[in-house]
């Protein structure tokens, strides 16, 4: 801002004063315009989420899982859990051949939904999502059965600690 002498005291120069709130005004404008557009596409992703996890909530309607899902920005996680895998699993565990047959049709059938949630996330173009699955015990949510990240089998509990 420029000042002027003058026996009466400083001058303003109010052309420089106008250009100073001007650019003050244009600077909060942007920061502004840069806040809402953020806003913007955060929420479309997160809409773009929302409307994948509907797609695979129907996925689920006529499984024979019940299920849940949790999610943030950057993850989902579904859990599936349904009568007698707990019992399956534990005699697989055990070695019992029968079991472990079912035990495989289990896995095949919860990575086949797994793929289906990959499906609806890149259909709806959330590509930069982690996507957990566990199948966890029907009566102990906290029983974790088997889980796979994004679409490969990390853990499964009688793989992995069974034999």
């Amino acid at each position: 801002m420029a000042y002027h002498s003058d026996p009466d005291g400083p001058v303003v120069d109010r052309g420089a004063l106008r250009a100073r709130i001007l650019e003050v005004c244009g600077i909060v404008l942007l920061a502004f315009i840069v806040v809402f557009i953020i806003g913007k596409v955060r929420n479309r992703k997160s809409k773009r989420i929302e409307s994948a996890i509907n797609s695979s909530k129907i996925d689920l309607k006529y499984s024979p899982y019940n299920y849940s899902f949790s999610n943030s920005d950057d993850s989902v996680e579904v859990s599936l859990w349904g009568d007698g895998l707990t019992a399956v699993s534990r005699k697989a565990f055990d070695g019992d051949p029968e079991s472990k047959v079912e035990w495989r049709k289990i896995k095949d059938n919860v990575l086949s939904y797994v793929n289906e949630l990959d499906i609806n996330f890149s259909l709806e173009r959330v590509d930069d999502i982690e996507i957990t699955v566990k199948l966890v015990g029907e009566n102990d949510h906290s029983l974790v059965l088997l889980v796979f990240k994004n679409t490969e089998n990390i853990y499964d509990i009688v793989r992995d600690i069974g034999g």
